[in-house]
């Protein structure tokens, strides 16, 4: 159902009309809503949950825009309005309307045109318009969420470089223990492989414990010429 301003000489409809936002009266605060009355300069009219009224009648400073959404600040009144005359020279002089119970407050409703051209879609956002009271105290918010964002980032980065680093130095230190090991391998398995004889044989003979069943002949034969190397032997 279109939503209809209810401003004094205005016939803005949302279903034909783009770019322009449509704001509940803030029943819940009477005040406020006395106040509204007040500017719009309608005798013996009283706004219900179904009464609209445009954002053509609010100044750039009562409104801030949410995910590129219009929002009322929480003490915004309608300023911006085309009398007539007569209805001008009664502006200093015209006593505040009766004072009544308005009805019970309901979620105010802000009713924009949609951005694909069309004149009869439009989008209906149901959300507060007054949680914030200052669009200056929203961008400060932001600010510091966006500065301690970046600043947790710039922590992450660092963090995440030492991880790095002392990872490559782990790495570089395991290789260099690979390679060594391997030469080692290596180097003893040839030494081994190069020794023939009765050494290649002593050096068995001790890996095993020095525990053998019977010397080889070759072994025999060399330990019946000891003595000719030394009388000790």
């Amino acid at each position: 159902m279109p939503h209809v301003c209810s401003a004094y000489n205005r016939s803005n409809r949302s279903d034909k009309t783009k770019d322009i936002s449509y704001f509940r009266f803030p029943l819940a605060n009477e005040k406020l809503t006395q106040q509204w009355v007040v500017n719009m300069k309608r005798d013996k009219w009283y706004p219900t949950k179904s009464s609209f009224i445009c954002s053509m009648h609010f100044e750039e400073k009562s409104i801030y825009f949410v995910n590129e959404r219009r929002r009322l600040l929480a003490n915004a009144v309608p300023t911006i309005f085309d009398f007539p005359s007569h209805l001008q020279k009664r502006q200093s002089s015209r006593p505040s309307p009766k004072k009544r119970h308005f009805e019970e407050a309901f979620s105010p409703v802000t009713v924009e045109s949609a951005n694909d051209n069309s004149d009869s879609n439009t989008n209906v956002q149901k959300e507060h318009s007054y949680c914030i009271s200052s669009p200056r105290k929203f961008k400060k918010i932001c600010d510091e969420m966006e500065l301690e964002n970046l600043k947790l980032k710039s922590q992450l980065r660092a963090a995440q470089m030492k991880i790095n680093k002392k990872q490559n130095q782990i790495d570089k230190y395991q290789k260099t223990i690979n390679e060594l090991n391997k030469k080692l391998g290596e180097s003893g398995s040839e030494i081994l492989n190069k020794l023939t004889g009765v050494l290649k044989e002593l050096i068995d003979l001790e890996i095993q414990g020095g525990q053998v069943r019977q010397y080889t002949q070759q072994m025999r034969v060399f330990a019946l010429t000891l003595h000719f190397y030394s009388a000790q032997a």
